[in-house]
């Protein structure tokens, strides 16, 4: 039995050694099969994330108009009529077609989920040319939650609410949305101010806007339409 004693220690010796020579590898092999598992959840993150911000999007539209009435029986946002469209190029216009661009008029909004995008200009055959938000010719009456009126403009090349007749300069994240027009209905979402451009003494006020969805990104943020009817 004595004889065998340094043959156990010397094969300790080399189990040892090839546990510290296979950990590192167990560790790296690990390391990997995580980052896989997680690269293969990217997408379901990213549907997932865009599933949530659409919902807290059409939570703020619906919490602004439940405080612009007085009769709150309904909760639910209103249905309007809408046409799906496809983007075909973003330049300084938007240019996109659909299935029923015979019904689609100059002046109708852009929408993807409750965020406002850009304004029809024209339809010319089977394209629609729209306006995005940061174009000189794009103006529209708008208003913060706190009930704050102005109108939405771009001017220098910043976006801004500006004509803001109010004492009270709306706060930095306050939201802003569209007034109602004959084809613009109220509660888009047009973005989030960030800044006041006048000074506070200044009986008309302007702020910053951070639009809430950029033109040259709209791949990433689901379904785009044009509200045909307010």
């Amino acid at each position: 039995m004595g004889k065998l004693k340094p043959l156990e220690s010397g094969f300790s010796k080399v189990t040892s050694s090839l546990i510290l020579i296979h950990q590192p590898i167990y560790n790296l092999k690990n390391k990997l099969d995580q980052q896989k598992l997680f690269v293969a959840s990217l997408p379901s993150i990213h549907f997932s994330n865009l599933s949530l911000q659409a919902e807290n999007e059409k939570l703020k539209t619906q919490n602004l108009l439940l405080k612009n009435k007085l009769d709150l029986k309904s909760f639910d946002l209103p249905d309007y009529n809408t046409i799906p469209v496809r983007i075909i190029n973003i330049n300084q216009t938007i240019s996109a077609t659909s299935d029923h661009t015979d019904l689609i008029e100059p002046g109708m909004p852009l929408v993807q989920s409750t965020n406002i995008i850009g304004i029809v200009q024209k339809v010319s055959s089977s394209i629609i040319y729209i306006l995005p938000l940061t174009d000189k010719n794009v103006s529209f009456p708008a208003q913060t939650d706190q009930g704050d009126k102005g109108n939405y403009l771009f001017q220098d090349q910043i976006p801004q609410m500006a004509n803001i007749a109010s004492q009270n300069v709306p706060n930095q994240t306050n939201t802003v949305f569209t007034l109602p027009t004959e084809q613009i209905p109220e509660g888009l979402i047009v973005g989030t101010v960030t800044q006041t451009l006048t000074k506070p003494s200044n009986p008309i006020q302007r702020v910053e806007i951070k639009l809430s969805s950029a033109s040259h990104n709209l791949s990433d943020g689901g379904p785009l339409y044009i509200i045909t009817s307010p």
